[in-house]
């Protein structure tokens, strides 16, 4: 991690491409489901009614479009307004990393990589948080296991308001 990749983020609101990003455990974990689907809703169906394949091709295909929307965004850079300099935000980061007893990757001046503790201490994501003045850059991203899709059934966004809803009450105490 440099300054011009710590400028670069902050400028582009969005995180450099990191080991999540192998092409094989995305492929798989994400829209190689839904084209599996589609491909067994052609062939199944191929004798049946009509009805009933558009239905299971649609939603094969709707599932295909959110697995990419959701690769596509998921490097992107939340902005959480405290109010607080760099240097308390900092000290906010030190309290969630306390409380929610996350695991450093790695730490570059007000750059943080976390793994998020899932259940029995396995790592279920990756949170960067970032210590700028008046605010803290946050993201979260699912690590998966073997492969590995852009989401985790809803828990990504419970950790995501939970995260944030703390951080905004740190915030308001300093």
């Amino acid at each position: 991690m440099t300054s011009k990749i710590l400028t670069d983020i902050l400028k582009s609101n969005k995180l450099p491409k990191d080991e999540l990003d192998g092409f094989v455990k995305n492929f798989i974990g994400g829209p190689l489901g839904p084209i599996v689907l589609s491909l067994v809703a052609l062939s199944l169906f191929i004798d049946e009614s009509s009805d009933s394949m558009l239905r299971f091709l649609f939603l094969s295909v709707l599932w295909l479009v959110y697995n990419l929307f959701m690769k596509y965004t998921e490097r992107n850079i939340t902005r959480i307004s405290t109010g607080t300099s760099a240097v308390l935000n900092r000290k906010i980061i030190a309290i969630l990393k306390a409380e929610y007893k996350l695991i450093p990757i790695k730490s570059f001046q007000n750059y943080s990589e976390f793994e998020v503790p899932l259940v029995f201490g396995f790592s279920g994501h990756k949170l960067t948080l970032i210590a700028v003045d008046n605010e803290i850059l946050f993201n979260l991203r699912n690590i998966g296991s073997l492969y590995r899709a852009p989401y985790f059934f809803g828990l990504d966004t419970y950790k995501t308001w939970g995260l944030i809803t703390r951080i905004k009450e740190l915030a308001n105490q300093e």
